[in-house]
Parts: C-alpha cells; structure tokens; sequence
C-alpha cells in the first residue's frame, strides 16, 4: 500500500512535469504559428518589393540606354563642332598672320616715305586685303 501511494505520488509528480512541460510547448508553439503568419506577411511584402524593383531595373535599362544614345549623339556633335572650331581658328591665326605681314609693309611703306610726305588716310581705308594692297600701292 504504501509501495502503491509512493509509485502514485511519482506517476503525480510525473504527471504534472509532463502538463508543464506540455504548457511551455504549447505557449512557444503558439508563439511560433503568430510570428509564422507574420513572416508569411513579410515573405509576400518582399515579394511585391522584388517585382517592383526587377520593374525598375528594367526601366532604368531602359532609360540608361536611351540616355546613352542621346549622349553619344551630344559627343559627337560636340566633336563635330570642336573640329570646326579649330579650322575656323586656324583660318583666323591664318588671316591675322597675313594681315601683319601686310601692316608691317605698309609700316615699312610709311617709314621709308618720311615725315615729308603726308599720307592720306583715305587710302587706307580698310577695303578687304585688295583694297588694302591697292592703297599700299598707291602709297608707293
């Protein structure tokens, strides 16, 4: 008998280790289903994001090679421009290098003529580089 209520004590004892043990599982288990329905909701949020950011991927492509294509074109005028820049500079340096080899001429002209002789300023009236040889001409 006593054999009996010390193994019924234990079976008890056992008994209520188990109902605990058995509370704590269920409390994390639930706890568990609560934070799976919420990752659930995060996994579908994800989701949308991904797409939406694949769609904008796609987009900025799209836009980067359009842009790319514009700015070629920009290069490429640009360029175009630059060379013909340098032509009309060195069509200018060309002019301007004439023109002083002339005014040193006329500079000349002027100097060997003297302080004697007054020279009309009619005569070199700029007339574009014939006009301006023919006055130095007639200086003469």
């Amino acid at each position: 008998m006593v054999l009996d209520i010390l193994i019924d004590g234990v079976l008890t004892a056992l008994l209520i280790g188990t109902i605990g043990i058995a509370l704590v599982l269920n409390s994390r288990i639930s706890a568990l289903r609560k934070e799976q329905a919420e990752m659930a909701r995060w996994l579908s949020e994800l989701s949308v994001a991904t797409t939406k950011a694949q769609s904008s991927i796609k987009q900025l492509k799209i836009t980067g090679t359009a842009i790319n294509s514009e700015l070629a074109k920009n290069i490429a005028e640009s360029q175009r421009l630059a060379d013909e820049l340098g032509l009309m500079t060195e069509a200018g340096n060309s002019l301007a290098n004439r023109l002083e080899e002339k005014l040193d001429g006329a500079s000349q002209i002027i100097r060997a003529l003297g302080k004697d002789q007054p020279i009309k300023a009619k005569k070199f009236k700029f007339m574009g580089e014939h006009g301006l040889l023919s006055a130095l001409k007639d200086a003469r």
